[in-house]
């Protein structure tokens, strides 16, 4: 095999750290695949699922697709905010620059 970077900036560690902050949240039930076309990073050892990285001068876009958990005080664009902040702010520990957009492909009960 070849040598594996795992770099602050390697868009699948990049990827990793995301789907791991957007896990932690309690209204996230899970990361989603994707509308149209998989949303997915893949890397050397694999693939993380609903997190699509990609350069952006000066630094990188995050695009986050999850499946909201659903409650009676649901609020999506609230959510939306949560997700945008935790990736913003385990990213910035990393010194990773990023722009975050965070798409809601479904809702579960």
């Amino acid at each position: 095999m070849g040598t594996q970077n795992h770099s602050p900036t390697d868009p699948f560690e990049i990827a990793r750290t995301v789907a791991e902050a957007v896990r932690a949240l309690p209204e996230v039930a899970a990361l989603g695949s994707g509308r149209y076309a998989e949303a997915a990073t893949y890397g050397p050892d694999g693939r993380v699922r609903g997190v699509v990285v990609r350069a952006e001068p000066p630094g990188w876009l995050v695009e986050v697709h999850l499946v909201a958990r659903y409650s009676a005080h649901l609020d999506l664009e609230g959510t939306a905010a949560r997700v945008r902040a935790q990736v913003s702010e385990a990213l910035a520990r990393r010194g990773v620059a990023t722009r975050v957009d965070v798409f809601i492909d479904d809702i579960t009960v």
